[in-house]
């Protein structure tokens, strides 16, 4: 049960570091101006919000994770 609790945490970190790091490239390709024929608005900003999403669910991963193996901590101590 602890293990499970162990891989929901990690899958957490792992997908709010992917939402952070997809945030912080699209707005870096947006601010720099990159390519700027090549520049996709609407993909950047698209880009921006679902790292936004995927960071804000997967920190309620964490945070439900972090939660239960509380619960299991307590209730085998």
């Amino acid at each position: 049960m602890i293990e499970s609790s162990q891989s929901a945490l990690y899958s957490g970190l792992e997908g709010y570091q992917n939402g952070s790091r997809q945030m912080s490239d699209a707005s870096q390709n947006l601010a720099s101006g990159q390519n700027r024929q090549n520049l996709d608005i609407n993909k950047a900003a698209i880009d921006i919000v679902s790292g936004s999403l995927q960071a804000q669910a997967s920190a309620d991963v964490i945070s439900k994770s972090d939660s239960m193996l509380g619960t299991i901590i307590d209730t085998f101590a």
